[in-house]
């Protein structure tokens, strides 16, 4: 035996894998068409994909496994050394060539239940019939869907138009949305009610049309435990839901910050701000609330102030 022929002999050989679903490629197209594809049966969960029942007679023979490689919906059983079904769906086999050693075997399924990655959407996939083979026709959908998992949103007239499908042997590849989820709504930010009106306005509109520049509200007279502002506080937005029922959190408005100046208090417990003596409130960076028992008027009082109040001393 030459060198050649010895590395042959010692080269290990590789048992293929035997496939428990079938495949065929055929013309969706009709007799003048070239549209040949490939289409699978279908399966349920659990079903044994690829195994090797016989392999105790050929290990005596000196041969091995071929290495199994699970794909998307698929699981490696180690105790049975096979792929099973994780979902119900279309099974699909192909060989991947490796640097080194046999090429191994990767078995993935397209599910008969898809859900987008959000979990907000779920589709019903429908792919053609094979003849004579296990196919949708022999299936409830409704316990395709309790399988999957899909509990909410589901909309019985998308499931009729695909068991009507179905039904007719339809021949072709489509997707039906079947059930979709609520998003959580928008929740409102915290804001401050004013409980007295304020500026800066325009001015007074009077009844010819005209308006009064000198009723602008920039500071407003307020009296010693006047309840001045109450804030809101922030609240969240409606739940929502997947389409699995699981709740989604919404997202609470955005919260303020109530500060105040001189003779303002804000107490909160109460959500209140109130004057802690006579005098002249004026809002700053609209969070801000200020009453001076002694306002100071910087320059002339005109148009552009307008009238200025105040239940205290004014410079």
């Amino acid at each position: 035996m030459n060198s050649a022929e010895q590395g042959d002999h010692l080269k290990p050989k590789f048992l293929e894998p035997e496939l428990h679903f079938s495949r065929k490629t055929v013309n969706l197209g009709g007799p003048e068409s070239d549209e040949n594809i490939s289409i699978s049966q279908f399966v349920r969960k659990g079903t044994v994909l690829a195994d090797f029942p016989d392999f105790l007679s050929w290990k005596k023979k000196g041969f091995l496994r071929t290495p199994l490689q699970a794909g998307e919906g698929v699981e490696f059983r180690e105790d049975l050394y096979a792929l099973v079904a994780t979902v119900s769906g279309y099974p699909s086999a192909q060989f991947m060539k490796q640097d080194e050693g046999p090429d191994l075997l990767m078995v993935h399924i397209a599910p008969v239940v898809k859900v987008s990655h959000n979990k907000m959407q779920a589709f019903l996939v429908i792919h053609p019939i094979l003849a004579d083979l296990p196919s949708l026709q022999h299936e409830n959908l409704s316990e395709l869907i309790e399988e999957a998992g899909v509990t909410f949103g589901i909309d019985e007239n998308a499931v009729s138009k695909a068991q009507k499908l179905i039904d007719e042997s339809f021949n072709d590849f489509i997707d039906i949305a079947f059930a979709q989820g609520i998003f959580p709504g928008e929740g409102q930010d915290a804001s401050l009610c004013f409980e007295l009106e304020i500026g800066p306005l325009a001015g007074h509109l009077l009844k010819d049309g005209t308006i009064d520049f000198r009723d602008r509200k920039i500071m407003v007279g307020v009296a010693k435990d006047q309840h001045i502002a109450t804030k809101i506080p922030a609240l969240p937005g409606q739940e929502g839901y997947n389409v699995f029922g699981e709740v989604i959190e919404s997202k609470s408005g955005k919260d303020i910050q109530v500060k105040v100046q001189g003779e303002a208090q804000f107490i909160p417990e109460e959500n209140r701000v109130v004057a802690t003596a006579d005098g002249a409130m004026s809002v700053v960076n609209q969070n801000t609330i200020s009453v001076a028992a002694k306002s100071t008027i910087s320059g002339d009082v005109t148009y552009t102030t307008g009238n200025i109040e105040s239940e205290n001393n004014i410079i």
